[in-house]
């Protein structure tokens, strides 16, 4: 009996035992649990916080500025394109992009001041648009989207619009020029000065009345005075375009006048009394001729070409610009079509379609002490 209680209580103190082991491994497994159950909340936490800044990344970058509101109408006037705004937001000319597409070519055209508000128009001209298409397409910048898109005519799509623009000294001086002069401001052209002259009468008891050239060194013989000219005899010069006299031969009240222009005399009002001894010479400043003529170079438009339209600047100073255009198929313009006077930004050309073609600008005073200017030249056409 004895022994039977001493394997009885060995046995109890390895149950003991073995379950002390037990219950400390299960609690090793319970702390293992616990920690694996934390890191996943962790990891749970630290993509919900990722997630939630790429959200706001993605989201912020997805932000747009809105487009105005606004209603415009395009529509073909002439060969002038027009585009009107009916109602709603201004539109703002540094953020509004207005693209004209004529025949398949885009150009730019433009908001004139800062805005366009209501019942205020566009309107571009390109040369002559007949028989090709026109679109208009106007843009809102800030927010990259289209206010307006609209056809305006049918037509051709392929048409090759070209310019020839000449507005420089090279270019005007590579032409032939008249009586004109571009030098003294490189990119105008002028009328030419007949440089400073001395007018005399000889006196004498003779008519007989002269120019001398300072420039030139020489004297030109011009139209006589009205009468012989003795003691008394005097000019003096106006400033623009006359030298006024008096006879002279002492007896005498007569008064003259002579246009240079004109190389002529006209009589006026008597002086109030008799002229006698004395005598006088006028010097004149620099005076502009008449008249004179640029006729271009002669422009290679590489096939057929039909001008569409003409168009220069000018300053006229009260006097006149004429510009003419013709066309031939021979590099020289040996047979070349007569020539056609244009208005300016003429669109209603009749000059034939030829592969040269060529201007010549006439510049005309009745003020030798003015004179027109022209600035530049463009010539719009279409080739094939």
């Amino acid at each position: 009996m004895l022994i039977r209680f001493a394997i009885t209580i060995e046995e109890s103190r390895k149950v003991e035992k073995m379950k002390r082991k037990r219950n400390l491994k299960n609690f090793t497994k319970s702390d293992n649990a616990v920690s694996e159950i934390l890191g996943t909340v962790i990891l749970l936490a630290m993509a919900v916080a990722l997630f939630s800044v790429l959200y706001l990344l993605v989201t912020s970058s997805l932000v747009t500025t809105s487009s105005p509101s606004v209603s415009l109408v395009g529509y073909v006037e002439g060969h002038s394109i027009v585009i009107e705004h009916l109602g709603g937001d201004s539109l703002d000319s540094d953020t509004t992009s207005i693209v004209v597409t004529i025949g398949g070519q885009d150009y730019t055209a433009s908001i004139n001041g800062d805005k366009l508000d209501i019942g205020e128009r566009i309107v571009y001209s390109n040369g002559s648009i007949t028989g090709v298409q026109v679109v208009v397409t106007v843009i809102d910048d800030s927010s990259n989207s289209a206010l307006f898109i609209a056809t305006l005519q049918e037509g051709a799509t392929n048409v090759q619009r070209e310019n020839w623009v000449q507005t420089n000294q090279t270019d005007f001086e590579s032409g032939t020029l008249v009586n004109l002069n571009s030098s003294s401001s490189p990119g105008d052209v002028k009328l030419a000065t007949d440089g400073n002259d001395i007018y005399a009468f000889r006196g004498n008891n003779n008519p007989d009345f002269w120019r001398y050239s300072i420039s030139g060194n020489s004297w030109t013989s011009m139209t006589n005075a009205p009468e012989s000219v003795r003691y008394g005899g005097a000019l003096t010069y106006d400033g623009s375009n006359y030298v006024y006299a008096f006879q002279g031969n002492n007896n005498n009240p007569d008064f003259w006048r002579y246009s240079i222009s004109g190389n002529s005399w006209t009589s006026m009002t008597d002086a109030p009394g008799d002229v006698k001894d004395g005598g006088a010479l006028a010097i004149t400043e620099d005076q502009y001729l008449s008249s004179g003529t640029l006729t271009s170079s002669i422009k290679d438009c590489n096939s057929a070409a039909t001008i569409t339209q003409v168009s220069w600047g000018e300053t006229l100073n009260g006097q006149t610009i004429t510009i003419q255009i013709r066309s031939d198929n021979d590099a020289d313009m040996s047979s070349p079509s007569s020539w056609e006077t244009v208005t300016n930004e003429d669109t209603t050309i009749s000059t034939p379609a030829n592969r040269y073609i060529q201007y010549k600008a006439t510049l005309s005073t009745t003020d030798t002490s003015a004179t027109p200017i022209l600035h530049d030249v463009t010539i719009a056409y279409t080739e094939g």
